[in-house]
């Protein structure tokens, strides 16, 4: 007599097909359920009062409101996964927002976003203050395109022409590409040095228009006359030096003769004070103001 299957059983098989029943029904009301709770978080997150509707600009004055409501309005539009709206209060951009703005206006600093009262975007900022300009690694003869920049030698924007020395200007390769200027920095880990010997040196009665620094260690302060460049006077200097003791150094020797007769009566004639070597202090005026070539220079040794 052929023996029955234990695993073919009738009873086996219908509990088999019990069970199958029991999970695909609950497939079916977990999957509804899922279904239900989707549609309802994706209904209440397209609501209008959940939604952002205005844009609220502050701390501006440059940079135009709208320019700044079109980089926001940009990164609002559309959905997350083609459901969930980035207008969403809870869903909408903010670090987006707050990096394109930053990436956008190189001018603003301080950027926050921050949503208030569900549907108002409120978007402030502080922009940075143009306190100098730098105008490229050297000095042009012609038309020079300058750029702002703030006390710590960021680059931030476009300068209009000024006639004159309406901002002291800075001459030097900044951390990035000239090419591209703006949001790179110049001599950031030694601006501050510098503008405390330059006011040092105004201390002393010496007008400065700007500074030329070049690739290596040399640098320059360029003396406020009537002269064009590169014949304008200027005071040469170490940027690695001890700025205090070239101070102390030039403030010794302007109050010796001869220097002291000769920077009060014949300024406009000064082709340059070097600070370059030491205790050293050399400096030559010229009766044209420009020093014929190979005149030697007059020492007014400390």
């Amino acid at each position: 007599m052929k023996k029955r299957s234990v695993s073919n059983s009738p009873r086996l098989t219908e509990l088999r097909r019990k069970r199958r029943r029991h999970f695909h029904r609950n497939a079916f009301f977990v999957l509804t359920g899922l279904f239900i709770v989707v549609t309802g978080i994706t209904l209440l997150s397209r609501l209008p009062k959940f939604n952002i509707s205005t844009i609220a600009v502050a701390g501006n004055t440059v940079i135009e409101t709208d320019d700044i409501k079109a980089v926001v309005q940009a990164d609002l539009a559309g959905h997350y996964l083609w459901v969930f709206p980035k207008t969403n209060f809870l869903l909408y951009p903010k670090h987006t927002i707050e990096t394109d703005l930053a990436e956008r206006f190189k001018r603003a600093k301080d950027i926050s976003v921050n949503t208030k009262l569900l549907k108002i975007l409120d978007v402030k900022l502080f922009e940075r203050e143009a306190l100098y300009t730098w105008c490229g690694d050297e000095p042009s003869t012609t038309v020079e395109q300058c750029y702002f920049m703030d006390d710590t030698g960021y680059i931030f924007d476009k300068a209009p022409y000024f006639s004159g020395n309406v901002y002291f200007k800075f001459y030097g390769h900044p951390s990035g590409s000239t090419d591209q200027p703006l949001g790179t920095y110049y001599m950031s880990d030694s601006l501050g040095r510098l503008l405390a010997f330059r006011d040092t040196l105004k201390s002393l009665g010496i007008k400065i228009a700007s500074l030329e620094v070049d690739d290596g260690q040399e640098g320059a302060f360029y003396l406020s006359t009537a002269a064009a460049r590169p014949d304008a006077p200027k005071i040469l200097f170490k940027t690695d030096g001890d700025f205090n003791k070239m101070a102390e150094n030039l403030q010794t020797a302007l109050a010796t003769e001869p220097l002291k007769s000769d920077f009060a009566k014949k300024y406009a004639l000064l082709s340059y004070v070097d600070l370059r070597f030491g205790n050293k202090v050399y400096y030559k005026f010229s009766a044209s103001g420009n020093p014929p070539p190979g005149e030697p220079a007059s020492d007014a040794t400390n």
